[in-house]
């Protein structure tokens, strides 16, 4: 059962009441709760329509009791506009977007949260400007880590076979990404349907040549810069300029972002990042955080809290 206003479904919100502002000419929806230092959480997906910050609506909440917490919807994806053209569809462009975001919602210091592909735009915000970054989570990040095995194969395993409608293909994926499905209420898969039906989301599906079956679909564009961009990324987390405390959690269960990228990907920061922690959930998925929201929130809070001491 839809249990949203009409208002909320109009903006595509779930539990919370989204805002749009402009960023630099991009229209742009976010979350925002709570006061105190920022907490930015950024989420997962490279460019798709029913990919947005409604991710974190399970999460918003108990994290706006410490903090205020912005949750924007990335470029090209959810309600947030596309890129001005198609050479805009990049992972440099996503990060260039949310810092200006932030600069926009007037954030001077902030906490930053990467879920997925979101994990990567988190890291770079976090490489990009030390000086105001205070802490950095990285969640399931695949894009981020270091290589295993066939990511490509494991998520043709997963995702090849389907549904043919587009609704209920968005459950059965995150379903496939999920142990405890309990999460993927009515109301988040309608609103991720209504997002990715708007005419902003049909022409995302254009820009990319993609029918929406696999969210995240690459483009050409960043398929050109990408691999050069992460290059830089793991060679500057080598060189121990991720000098704010880190903690990199991790679903054990994840069968795409599989457990030993983390593990891996934990490796190489904490060589040369000495306030560097990982903390692995058991039975529980990609989506870990949305899985057992209380207790996840709880691990994060607490790592921040003791990085202060």
């Amino acid at each position: 059962m839809d249990t949203r206003t009409e208002q909320m479904k109009q903006t595509a919100s779930v539990v919370h009441q989204a805002n749009f502002i402009d960023v630099d000419g991009i229209r742009t929806r976010y979350y925002e709760k709570g006061e105190g230092e920022a907490m930015v959480l950024v989420h997962g997906s490279r460019f798709s329509p029913w990919g947005s910050a409604n991710t974190w609506t399970l999460n918003i909440e108990g994290l706006s009791k410490r903090f205020r917490v912005l949750a924007a919807d990335k470029l090209g994806s959810g309600m947030t506009d596309n890129p001005k053209s198609v050479d805009g569809y990049t992972q440099h462009a996503i990060v260039e977007h949310m810092y200006s975001f932030m600069q926009i919602m007037g954030v001077k210091g902030f906490h930053v949260i990467g879920q997925s592909n979101g994990g990567y735009t988190a890291a770079r915000l976090a490489l990009e400007h030390p000086d105001m970054c205070k802490s950095l989570v990285i969640v399931d990040s695949a894009t981020l880590g270091p290589p295993v095995g066939d990511m490509a194969g494991r998520r043709r395993s997963l995702f090849d076979n389907g549904p043919t409608d587009l609704k209920e293909y968005v459950r059965f994926h995150w379903s496939k990404l999920s142990v405890n499905t309990e999460n993927i209420t009515d109301d988040y898969v309608n609103a991720a349907y209504f997002m990715a039906t708007q005419p902003k989301g049909l022409q995302t599906l254009k820009d990319l040549n993609s029918d929406g079956r696999e969210a995240g679909a690459d483009s050409e564009a960043n398929s050109k810069r990408f691999r050069q961009d992460k290059e830089q990324t793991h060679q500057w987390i080598r060189e121990g300029r991720l000098t704010m405390p880190v903690l990199v959690t991790w679903g054990a269960n994840d069968p795409s972002a599989v457990l030993p990228i983390g593990i891996k990907l934990f490796e190489m920061i904490s060589e040369k990042t000495r306030r560097a922690q990982m903390h692995i959930f058991n039975n529980v998925a990609h989506f870990h955080y949305r899985e057992i929201p209380e207790e996840w929130n709880r691990v994060v809070l607490n790592f921040i809290e003791m990085s202060y001491l």
